[in-house]
């Protein structure tokens, strides 16, 4: 009897493991889906991340742009920085026809705290061009556009675009943004890249900035920003007992000669918006600090030169200002903007305007316009002589229909220095003798005075009209005219060249009023930028 009991007992217990065994193997039900959900909190095209209580959005825009009488970039074809031989307008130095192609995707994370939103933006992509914008010479600044489909190695961290990378959190801006300094945007109104008022929209900036918020529209920015950004924001002081003025050849770009970065530049802004549009103020500060003396006067040893030794020139100050405002439905016109603003500053160029650097324009029958906007400028023993800038723009666009819209930009610059400054850039520096052929602000090879005064002052001014057709909400198909003129203070002052320069001849050469006419076709597709 306990036999059949055991025997019972044990079939059971087997009987028990093996459907334990079985109903492990059994399919599991599979919890929900969480499916993604829209974020409506941010505006179109932000959903939750699954999982998380942030808001995402992924945008992107791909743009293809022609120009002729503009460089790839979008500038004017009119010799700048180191690439005037651009502005000489001959067959051999000046690419007429040019092309470029940029693509960006966007990336826009938002979540909300106890302390308001936490943001984190950034774009990246790549500007390429279709082909050399100066023959025959590979370019300077690490550019490699002299074959087909090269990319443009100078812009933005080499080959890649990047405008923006940025974190927001409890008033606190930090990243690579827009200048809090600029007001109105340019870029908005024309496709060619902006020569009159400093706005630092395409590129962005480094900056470390503050905004309260004061209700009814008003607040009041503080930042630091990137004091050694050469391509946006350049600090342009320069030694003209150690560097040409003006080069070789038709004026290459000045040499530099700047301190390190040893000053974050201060910038404040005081905005407000309303539904007519907004107005602001805004102004900076910049260190023009220049390098060690190249020789300190009496020194017959040049073992010494650009060392501690010979001591430098006191650290001077540049500082901006701007003031300007936007009007929206402009008139009562649906969709119409009118916008103004001004610039002014005193060392402090690039805060000004975008003109800065050298420029130069071949203007035909001998005639040459040119022109070099520097901070500042010292020699062996002196100290450091500062510019002043002022710049003018104003902009209105009319919608002729929902999906036509045609803008009319334009804007003045004036570049001017004092006595001081004026005495070292012509007639040479203490301490060293210039080259004849230097002393009216720019180098013809073997030129000689004929005639005229050296006066560096100069001024400039663009003005054009940009139509765009919208097919389509997200499709832009758009066309420019644009005419930029260069004057100068050195009107009818001329040279003798005895030897060629690029594609113009030896001769007499004439200073003048000079321009250039721009033509650009934009296509570029937009999907939640």
């Amino acid at each position: 009897m306990n036999s059949v009991r055991c025997l019972l007992m044990g079939s059971a217990a087997g009987l028990m493991a093996v459907s334990a065994a079985q109903a492990a193997d059994l399919p599991v039900k599979a919890a929900p889906v969480e499916y993604v959900k829209v974020c409506n909190i941010y505006g179109a095209g932000f959903w939750y991340v699954p999982g998380t209580d942030t808001c995402m959005k992924i945008g992107t825009w791909v743009r293809a742009e022609f120009y002729y009488g503009g460089e790839g970039d979008g500038g004017v074809a009119m010799g700048s920085s180191s690439q005037t031989s651009a502005g000489r307008f001959t067959r051999t130095d000046t690419s007429f026809a040019t092309i470029q192609s940029r693509a960006l995707v966007t990336v826009d994370a938002r979540t909300q705290t106890e302390y308001g939103t936490l943001r984190s933006y950034m774009d990246v992509g790549a500007r390429l061009y279709g082909d050399a914008r100066w023959p025959n010479a590979p370019l300077s600044g690490g550019n490699t556009t002299t074959a087909e489909g090269s990319i443009n190695t100078s812009y933005n961290n080499n080959n890649v675009d990047a405008s923006r990378a940025f974190i927001q959190f409890a008033g606190f801006t930090a990243g690579r943004i827009r200048s809090l300094y600029d007001i109105n945007a340019p870029g908005a109104y024309t496709l060619s890249n902006n020569r009159t008022v400093a706005d630092t929209a395409d590129p962005g900036i480094f900056s470390l900035a503050y905004t309260a918020q004061f209700g009814g529209g008003i607040s009041f920015s503080l930042a630091i920003e990137d004091p050694g950004a050469t391509s946006v924001r350049a600090r342009l002081t320069t030694d003209m007992s150690q560097f040409n003025w003006g080069g070789a050849n038709l004026g290459a770009g000045q040499s530099l000669d700047n301190s390190g970065a040893n000053f974050w530049d201060p910038v404040v802004n005081l905005r407000i918006d309303q539904s007519w549009g907004y107005a602001a103020i805004s102004g900076a500060m910049q260190n023009d600090g220049g390098g060690y003396y190249n020789n300190a006067i009496g020194s017959t040893n040049t073992n010494f030169a650009n060392t501690t030794a010979q001591g430098h020139p006191g650290d001077v100050y540049g500082w901006a200002g701007s003031a300007g405002f936007l009007l929206t439905d402009f008139l009562g016109l649906k969709g119409d903007t009118f916008a103004m603003q001004g610039n002014y500053g005193h060392g402090a160029t690039a805060f000004v305007t975008k003109a800065s650097g050298t420029w130069f324009n071949y203007g035909g029958s001998g005639k040459i316009g040119y022109g070099t906007s520097l901070d500042g400028v010292f020699a062996n023993g002196t100290g450091i002589s500062q510019s002043t800038e002022w710049a003018a723009w104003a902009a209105y666009e009319h919608f002729w229909t929902p999906r036509l819209h045609t803008a009319i930009q334009g804007g003045l610059v004036g570049i001017t220095y004092d006595q001081d400054a004026k005495n070292l850039m012509c007639a040479g520096a203490p301490g060293f003798t210039a080259n004849p052929h230097q002393s009216l602000g720019f180098s013809l090879a073997g030129s000689n005075i004929i005639s005229g005064n050296c006066n560096p002052n100069y001024g400039w001014y663009q003005v054009g009209t940009r139509t765009i057709w919208n097919p389509h909400p997200d499709l832009d198909i758009g066309l420019e005219v644009l005419y930029t003129g260069l004057e100068t203070a050195n009107r009818g002052a001329t040279i003798q060249a005895t030897a060629a320069s690029g594609g113009l001849p030896p001769g007499q050469y004439t200073f003048g009023n000079t321009g250039a006419w721009t033509g650009a076709f934009r296509i570029q597709r937009n999907f939640l930028p």
